[in-house]
């Protein structure tokens, strides 16, 4: 009994404490061991806990009456202020019960009426807690207009004080409570259509009120409220479409089994099949607004809906096919013999069997292609064939495969195989793929004609001459007519180069063509003549905006073949960077622009090589001019270029890096000072380094104007050897350290430099192993490898 009378006090007084108020755990432990206590003395020993409980948190008022199971005349006084301390205990007891539940309906909707506009935080506690017990509670306790109205009221928000999103949240998930109780389909639509929550819900299709919108992304709170208001509407549309389906089910059910339905109740069901088609044709507006939302999440909770439906559509399709079950069997009878006897006649006569199969498939494909334009509708083929044609000519020619000798699936000599290749070129060039109106179509069919392009290069290449021509309106119309934003593509985001073109390079998925044609036109096997005519004829008219159509369509030449083999073609390309170079000039700080032709240096560095070396010069100052080359980011972009120039041309690029050296030190050492950046900006900066210590350019740093910079940039290394957090760095740094005194200080020659050994064991040791030591700094670890060279 003291134990008892104890609790009842922290719960009264403690909790109650608006000066002093306890914190929400010890809250929650007060409200868990009260429930302890419940479990071993309710109800033999404590019969009358609800009501101490009530009367002790809530003195004075006349929510006694209504808990202890009467009914009120609606008249109620208002809550007392001052007990949010009880209520919110009040709150936090019956979450921790989880068991049991006493008839609290009018204190429930006077809690929630009078802390709405109050203080919504209990509100929403209040209806939180109700939540839990909606699912198992008696259906009228809660379906009532009175409870009912409330809800929609705060979920309209149309209270004096609109009230939080939080409180609207909660209140949507009552009732998606409510509308997800079982019972039977009639009573289920009739609950449904007395709540009046339909008429709200279809009202969505024009947005959610104060959700953001059905488009809008808006804050954490409203995409949490949209979330939830999305869960209505997807409970509220599956609910509709179950009872349904139950009607329709128990209809059919009864006819399978040879039972009479009567009438009336034929009539039934069809009034509440009609009532609920009624009900989802009103709803499906809101549906595809909320599957149209920007936050992604929304439309999960429908998908389970949605699937029921497609689900449903596809099962009246079958019920109303005009063959009954005995038909369509004896019909997919007949079409298994059929296919068989079509099989053994070519295994007979194969060659005629192709050869019927080509003409259908000519017969269903359009062999001229339109040219598209900007203005262009979803393209047509210049036929209108049936689906019927189609499928059976596709299907023929993959019954056709299955049976093929293997002479005929040989790339190049095979006719089966020239047959799949030169469809799947048509199909991929037609007006009606890459030359679709409609963007994913084209995008796609671009994406999938390199693939194509790939596998089958040897088999399209008999029918350049006729692919290229077709292709070259495409060509044009993607090159000249480029995405507004252009750079979001997808599925090329794996494009950019390797060696650190910046992700902006990335530009519409539609330049996969390009890349198919290189593909065709980078084989050896291609007559020098007529590889270089096609190229010049694709070249010239897209120099202008083909920058990454250029590095995609040079990834099929490999780069023997433009250097070595056909110099003529590496020499059109290197063109190409030739006029290139202009566009850095005249938009000195358009980032895109920037960031599309060092990508397309990068490529061309890797294809062309050595005939690249005399536009370098004229690259690097370019882009080591204008208002914004000493920002960090575009100072990392050079960096990454120069670094790949140095590791590909190595003693080649001597008498350039003499020049450039002494510019990107000083810049460098200018932008280290600033701390956003910089991490990037090191590793960039040592990665250099090292790259010239290790390309045999480390004579670089001598001779001209780079001997100005040598002293800046040892203090760098000793720097980074000594302080770097990142080990990588370090060892990086030491590399560097070891491969100079390697090269300056080697025995049994004069020291390049003199005294440089002696400076490298003073600052590197001192600074990176004694100091560090005594600074508590990572020392350099001597089970290295790096540091062991050094030391050696």
């Amino acid at each position: 009994m003291q134990l008892k009378s104890a609790l009842m006090t922290w719960v009264v007084r403690d909790c109650n404490d608006s000066q002093r108020p306890l914190p929400p755990f010890l809250r929650n432990k007060v409200a868990q061991t009260l429930v302890a206590v419940l479990q071993v003395e309710f109800p033999s020993s404590w019969p009358g806990f609800f009501q101490d409980l009530l009367r002790a948190v809530l003195p004075g008022s006349q929510l006694l009456a209504a808990g202890a199971g009467g009914r009120s005349s609606g008249n109620l006084a208002p809550c007392t202020p001052g007990n949010e301390g009880c209520v919110d205990m009040l709150c936090r007891i019956l979450i921790s019960i989880d068991d049991d539940l006493v008839s609290l309906e009018v204190a429930r909707y006077l809690l929630v009426e009078w802390y709405a506009e109050r203080a919504p935080g209990l509100a929403t506690l209040v209806l939180n807690t109700m939540q839990r017990f909606i699912a198992w509670i008696d259906i009228g306790l809660v379906a009532n207009d009175k409870f009912v109205g409330l809800l929609e009221q705060i979920l309209d928000g149309n209270s004096p004080s609109a009230p939080s999103l939080a409180l609207r949240g909660a209140a949507a998930d009552c009732l998606t409570e409510i509308v997800s109780k079982r019972m039977e389909a009639a009573v289920k639509l009739n609950l449904i259509q007395s709540m009046a929550i339909l008429p709200r819900c279809t009202a969505w299709a024009a947005g959610f009120a104060g959700g953001g919108g059905a488009s809008g992304k808006g804050s954490e709170e409203q995409q949490a409220l949209l979330l939830k208001l999305a869960a209505l509407l997807s409970c509220l549309a599956g609910e509709i479409i179950d009872a349904l389906k139950k009607v329709e089910n128990g209809v059919i059910s009864l006819l399978a089994a040879g039972l009479a339905i009567s009438s009336e109740a034929t009539q039934d069901a069809t009034s509440v099949a009609n009532q609920a088609s009624q009900m989802l044709d009103s709803l499906f507006p809101a549906l595809l607004a909320a599957f149209r939302s920007e936050v992604d999440a929304v439309a999960l909770p429908l998908l389970s809906f949605m699937s029921a439906y497609t689900a449903r559509l596809k099962l009246l399709h079958k019920r109303n096919g005009e063959l009954s079950p005995g038909d369509t069997s004896n019909v997919e009878e007949k079409r298994k013999e059929l296919w068989v006897l079509f099989k053994n006649l070519a295994k007979v006569v194969f060659p005629e069997v192709l050869a019927f199969v080509a003409g259908l498939l000519q017969a269903v494909i359009a062999p001229h292609p339109s040219p598209p334009s900007a203005q262009q509708g979803q393209g047509q083929g210049s036929d209108s064939s049936r689906w019927q044609d189609v499928e059976v000519a596709l299907a023929l020619l993959y019954e056709l495969g299955e049976v093929a000798p293997e002479e005929a699936l040989k790339p190049g000599t095979g006719g089966l195989a020239a047959l799949v290749a030169a469809l799947a070129a048509s199909c991929s060039t037609s007006s009606a793929a890459s030359g679709n109106g409609h963007l994913d179509v084209s995008t796609r069919a671009c994406y999938l004609f390199c693939r194509i392009s790939k596998q089958l290069r040897s088999g399209l290449r008999p029918h350049l001459g006729a692919l290229l021509p077709s292709l070259h309106p495409h060509l044009a119309h993607i090159a000249t007519h480029p995405l507004p934003d252009a750079g979001s593509g997808q599925a090329g985001r794996d494009s950019a180069s390797k060696a650190g073109a910046p992700l902006l390079a990335v530009v519409d998925d539609r330049l996969y063509v390009f890349e198919a044609v290189g593909l065709l036109l980078g084989q050896e096997e291609v007559g020098a003549t007529e590889q270089l005519a096609a190229l010049t004829t694709l070249l010239q008219p897209l120099v202008a905006q083909a920058l990454e159509a250029v590095v995609r369509l040079n990834k099929g030449f490999k780069t023997d073949l433009a250097t070595r083999q056909r110099p003529d073609i590496g020499r059109l390309f290197a063109q190409v960077l030739e006029v290139a170079l202009a566009v850095p000039r005249e938009f000195p700080s358009h980032r895109l622009l920037r960031a599309r032709f060092i990508a397309c240096v990068h490529r061309l560095v890797e294809g062309l090589q050595a005939l690249l070396l005399p536009y370098l010069p004229a690259t690097l100052e370019v882009l080591l001019a204008g208002p914004g080359a000493q920002e960090a980011g575009q100072l990392v972009e050079v960096l990454q270029l120069t670094n790949q120039l140095v590791v590909r041309f190595k003693e080649a690029l001597a008498p350039l890096m003499e020049g450039l050296l002494p510019v990107l030190v000083a810049r460098v050492h200018a932008c280290l000072e600033e701390v956003r950046e910089r991490a990037e900006l090191q590793r960039c900066y040592y990665g250099l380094l090292h790259a010239l210590a290790h390309s045999g350019l480390s004579g670089a740093l001598l001779r001209g104007g780079s001997a100005a910079v040598l002293e800046p940039v040892m203090e760098a290394l000793t720097r980074g050897a000594a302080t770097h957090w990142e080990p990588a760095q370090r060892r990086m740094c030491v590399q560097v350290y070891c491969r100079l005194i390697n090269e300056w200080c080697s025995s049994g020659s004069v020291e390049a430099i003199p005294g440089f050994k002696r400076y490298a064991m003073e600052h590197l040791g001192g600074e990176a192993c004694v100091l560090g030591l005594l600074r508590g700094q990572p020392p350099l670890d001597p089970r290295d490898a790096a540091t062991m060279a050094l030391l050696q």
